[in-house]
């Protein structure tokens, strides 16, 4: 950690690297980032009394980039001390392309790797509860990584079983904002998640998005504004959402121009630059 000595400041990346924050912290100020979902802390128990110990110290202040961010991590350590929330910033990529379900077919994707927590088996179930004649109305595409593992293989045959989806595999972030420009509504299912960087970038290509209430997007999102909003796991709710948004196309324009505003509000590279000047300025 000798390297680190010329340094006057550290700004620490995700709990992973809690530790590392710790130690520095012992000669000078450092800035802990938080990130994660709760599943990231199992596995790390050992080294709990550690970090709740090493954090008390006043040199080492945290931030969160979520709500949901900070809430995993105050559940894991009980400690007086106040949490800010910081959250990123993503470069604007939009272009002006603006489909907004001109075709009769509307193009929804979902971006996730096949594991539970991102609840793509949510979205299926939600199935049972379209029409056929409404589900004839919408084409899915999913793009991510696939495990062979028992749900990996779940969520595979469910896309391979049905007519009107599509799996594109694992895209780069190039080929990804290339299917965004055909894509009329972003779903997010997932069980948890901090502040998954899919919403922010549907909301940067002002694309409509329903994301599950249990993702750190609900704080900047209010419903039929400009996004949709579903109670996690709740399949029929879900149905309800992608219902309404192949019945409501004109309705959508307005969702996905708010859902632009809410990005440049928040989630530009201006705004980070901004919140991080704010940072620098704390820790001096």
């Amino acid at each position: 950690m000798e390297w680190t000595d010329k340094y006057t400041y550290v700004i620490a990346n995700t709990i992973v690297m809690a530790r590392c924050a710790i130690k520095l912290a012992e000669s000078r100020r450092v800035y802990l980032w938080l990130h994660e979902s709760i599943d990231t802390y199992i596995g790390y128990e050992y080294w709990y009394d550690e970090i709740e110990n090493g954090i008390k110290n006043e040199r080492l202040i945290i931030c969160a980039v979520s709500d949901v961010a900070r809430k995993n991590f105050q559940s894991i350590f009980h400690i007086e001390k106040e949490i800010e929330i910081l959250p990123y910033g993503i470069e604007d990529r939009y272009s002006g392309n603006d489909p907004y379900a001109k075709d009769e077919i509307m193009t929804i994707i979902v971006v996730a790797n096949h594991a539970i927590l991102k609840g793509v088996d949510v979205l299926f179930d939600a199935f049972d509860f379209i029409s056929d004649e409404m589900i004839k109305q919408c084409r899915f595409l999913f793009v991510g990584k696939t495990y062979g593992s028992k749900y990996g293989k779940l969520i595979r045959e469910c896309i391979d079983g049905n007519s009107n989806c599509e799996y594109l595999g694992e895209l780069s972030r190039e080929k990804l904002l290339e299917v965004y420009s055909k894509t009329d509504l972003v779903i997010i299912p997932s069980r948890r998640d901090s502040l998954p960087l899919v919403a922010a970038e549907a909301m940067m290509l002002k694309r409509p998005c329903i994301i599950s209430d249990a993702i750190g997007t609900v704080s900047y999102m209010k419903h039929k504004y400009n996004g949709l909003i579903f109670r996690n796991e709740n399949s029929k709710e879900l149905a309800e959402r992608i219902c309404w948004c192949v019945g409501h196309r004109e309705e959508l324009k307005t969702i996905a121009e708010n859902a632009r505003k809410t990005y440049e509000t928040y989630f530009t590279m201006g705004k980070f630059g901004d919140r991080v000047m704010r940072v620098i300025q704390s820790l001096m």
